[in-house]
C-alpha cells in the first residue's frame, strides 16, 4: 500500500524530480525581503553618535533653564506669601487703630456727658447761691454820674462792619455797681471751667452745622433781606419807565425799537408771548430794513407761526436779509434750494448760497457744503474740498464733521490731505456785518 503526503497529493502525477524543486523558491525570496527589510529598520533605528552628544547637549540646557525656571518660581511664591503676611499684618493693624479710634471716642463721648452733667449741676448750685436783685431804685435816689448816650448816632458814626470794634465803640466810664449786691465770689474748679468751655464749643459748632446745614439742603434759595428804606438814598425817580420808552420809540416808527419789541413778544420777555404781534412789530422793522427782522419774519411765514404759512413769502425775506449780509437767512436759502422748498431743487444755487454763509463762518453752513463736495452736487466733486470744508466745521465744534473727516482720510492720498490741510490753514472767514446778525441788544449802532 503506497501513502500520499499533503505535499503531493494535488500534483500531477510525474516522476521527473526537477519539477519539485521550484516549491522552495518563494520562502526563500520571502526570507531574504523580511531580512532586508529589517536591516532598514535597524538602520533607522541606530541613532549616529554625533547626534546622540547634540541631544544631550540641549536636553542638559532644558534642564539647566527648568532649573532656574523653578527656583524664580520659588522666589516669585516666597514673594507672594510675604506680600500676603503683610496684608493680613496691616489689615490687624488698621483693625486695631479703628477700634481702638472707636474706644476713644466713645470715652470722650462719655466723659464730655459726664462733664456737662457736673457744669449742669455746678450752675444750679452757683444759681442757688446768688440773693436776689436789688429793688428797683426810686427817682429820689442818686443817679450815678454817667456820659449822657446820644439818642442819634453822629453824622460821622461808622457800622460795625465797617470798622474794628475798638475804634468804633468809644469807653465808657464803668458805672457804680448798685448797692443791694454784695462783692462775693463764688470760685469754680478749674476742670468744670474746661468742660464750660468745652461744651459752649460744641454748641457753637452744632449751631453752626445745622444752619450750614440748612442753607445748603434747603430747597428753597436763601433770600437776603436788603436794607431798609430809610437807610439808602431813594433814587431820582426816572421820567419814563424802559418799557415805555421803548414803545415810544418803537411807535415813533424806530426800527431797532420795532425790530426789539417784535422779539420780546416772540420771546415772551417783558410781554405775554404772542406770534401775531411779534409778527406785526418784525414786519414793520424788516420794511424799515432791519436785516435781522427781515430773517425772523422769513422764520415766522415759513413755519406758519403768527402769520399764515407763506414758503415764497418767506424766501423773499430770506432773500432781503441775505443781501445785507444775514447768514443764517443765507443758509435757510440753501436749504430750500437743496430740498425744494418753495423752489425747484437746485444745486448749484445751494452751493452758492451754502458757500457765502461758510465763508462768513457759519458752521451748519460749512458742513453743508462739505456735503456737496463730497457728492459732488452744484459743485464738482473732490475730496480735497470736502475735507477742507468739513476741517473747518470740526474746528467749530461740530461732531459731524469729525466723523467724516474721519472717513475721508482713509480715501484720500497723502498729496491730496497734505493740500486739504493747506487749504485749511489758508481759511480766513470773512468779517461779519453785526447789524445783520447780532442780538440788537449786543450792538453799537445807536
Amino acid at each position: 500500500m503506497v501513502s500520499s503526503s499533503p505535499l503531493t497529493a494535488d500534483l500531477p502525477p510525474s516522476g521527473n524530480a526537477p519539477d519539485a524543486a521550484p516549491l522552495n523558491m518563494p520562502i526563500t525570496e520571502k526570507k531574504r525581503r523580511d531580512a532586508a527589510q529589517l536591516d532598514e529598520i535597524v538602520d533607522r533605528l541606530v541613532v549616529p553618535s554625533g547626534r546622540l552628544e547634540g541631544t544631550a547637549a540641549a536636553i542638559s540646557r532644558l534642564e539647566r533653564r527648568m532649573g532656574v525656571f523653578e527656583r524664580a518660581l520659588a522666589e516669585m511664591e516666597s514673594r507672594c506669601e510675604t506680600v500676603e503676611r503683610m496684608g493680613e499684618t496691616a489689615r490687624e493693624a488698621a483693625a486695631e487703630s479703628a477700634s481702638g479710634a472707636v474706644a476713644r471716642v466713645e470715652t470722650l463721648d462719655k466723659r464730655l456727658v459726664q462733664a456737662i452733667a457736673e457744669m449742669r449741676a455746678e450752675l444750679r448750685d452757683v444759681a442757688l447761691k446768688l440773693p436776689p436783685p436789688a429793688p428797683a431804685a426810686t427817682p429820689s435816689a442818686p443817679v450815678p454820674e454817667t456820659a449822657p448816650v446820644a439818642e442819634n448816632p453822629p453824622a460821622d458814626h461808622v457800622p460795625l462792619s465797617a470798622a474794628p470794634l475798638s475804634a468804633s465803640v468809644p469807653s465808657l466810664p464803668r458805672r457804680q455797681r448798685p448797692s443791694g449786691w454784695r462783692n462775693r465770689s463764688y470760685p469754680i474748679p478749674r476742670r468744670h471751667l474746661f468742660a464750660v468751655g468745652a461744651a459752649a464749643i460744641l454748641v457753637i459748632l452744632a449751631t453752626f452745622a445745622i444752619a450750614l446745614g440748612e442753607h445748603l439742603f434747603s430747597a428753597e434759595p436763601t433770600v437776603i433781606s436788603l436794607a431798609s428804606a430809610n437807610t439808602l438814598t431813594p433814587a431820582r425817580p426816572s421820567a419814563k419807565a424802559p418799557q415805555d420808552r421803548l414803545s415810544a420809540l418803537a411807535e415813533g416808527g424806530n426800527a431797532k425799537a420795532e425790530l426789539i419789541t417784535g422779539l420780546k413778544y416772540l420771546n415772551g420777555d417783558g410781554y405775554a408771548k404772542d406770534a401775531a404781534s411779534a409778527a406785526r412789530w418784525l414786519e414793520r422793522a424788516a420794511d424799515n430794513g432791519e436785516p435781522i427782522a427781515q430773517y425772523r419774519l422769513g422764520v415766522l411765514y415759513q413755519r406758519g407761526q403768527g402769520v399764515a404759512k407763506d414758503i415764497p413769502r418767506a424766501l423773499d425775506w430770506y432773500r432781503a436779509a441775505a443781501a445785507q449780509g444775514n447768514r443764517k437767512a443765507m443758509h435757510n436759502l440753501g436749504v430750500a434750494y437743496a430740498q425744494a422748498q418753495g423752489v425747484p431743487r437746485d444745486f448749484a444755487q445751494a452751493a452758492h448760497w451754502f458757500g457765502l454763509a461758510a465763508n462768513l463762518d457759519y458752521v451748519d453752513s460749512q458742513f453743508n457744503l462739505a456735503v456737496l463736495y463730497e457728492r459732488g452736487q452744484g459743485v464738482p466733486q473732490s475730496l480735497t474740498e470736502a475735507y477742507k470744508w468739513y476741517a473747518i466745521a470740526a474746528a467749530n465744534n461740530d461732531h459731524g464733521s469729525l466723523a467724516r473727516l474721519a472717513v475721508l482720510k482713509t480715501q484720500m492720498s497723502a498729496t491730496e490731505l497734505a493740500a486739504a490741510r493747506r487749504a485749511v490753514a489758508a481759511f480766513h472767514p470773512v468779517p461779519m456785518n453785526a447789524v445783520a446778525n447780532l442780538s440788537p441788544e449786543s450792538r453799537s449802532d445807536g
